[in-house]
């Protein structure tokens, strides 16, 4: 019997991390850090906007021993990124993925393919982009509209139309098959 090490991490994804109150921050990574410190666990992660990474918040990161962060950039069309009511723009995600990278954290991109405003040309752009910021790793999750939220409103009024399954598998398969062409793996695909 083969007994493989498993890497165990500890991740805080599902929304908006440091976008949270300081303190709160704080109260979430001091367990997550006592592990780390321990050996029960091997790395810490997290997921945040691009608007919401700043020098003195990765500093904080990294004294609590987090190692990667994950930014939600969606798309780097600015128009698309206002459509969708994102918060943050292409500048902002420029920012941060420098601030990141120049604290020597690893640096992932999700891409959400499909959102309003968005066509294939604003796809090859976004992803040329996200090449240009050299990420250690790229997450796809092609938009689904979801119940009770703005898009689904924009939905039902006739303002957005979502993609196709097709549509949805041929977008992620265009863009694995980009960023492995340049040697950023895309960790999933959703």
């Amino acid at each position: 019997r083969i007994t493989e090490k498993r890497k165990i991490e500890v991740a805080f994804y599902g929304g908006s991390f440091t976008a949270l109150d300081f303190m709160i921050q704080c109260e979430l990574l001091a367990p997550a850090k006592q592990a780390l410190e321990c050996g029960k666990i091997d790395a810490i992660r997290l997921s945040t906007r691009p608007d919401c990474i700043n020098d003195t918040i990765v500093q904080n990161l990294i004294n609590f021993g987090v190692s990667t962060i994950e930014l939600g950039v969606q798309s780097l069309d600015n128009k698309v990124l206002q459509s969708s009511a994102r918060g943050h723009n292409s500048q902002d995600v420029l920012q941060a993925v420098a601030t990141i990278k120049k604290r020597g954290l690893q640096c992932g991109i999700q891409i959400m393919p499909g959102l309003p405003d968005e066509d294939f040309i604003s796809l090859i752009s976004t992803a040329r982009g996200v090449i240009n910021l050299a990420p250690d790793f790229v997450r796809v999750y092609p938009t689904i509209v979801i119940a009770k939220t703005k898009l689904a409103e924009m939905y039902y009024d006739g303002d957005y139309v979502a993609l196709s399954l097709a549509e949805g598998v041929a977008y992620a398969a265009f863009l694995k098959l980009i960023f492995g062409q340049h040697e950023i793996p895309v960790i999933r695909t959703g």
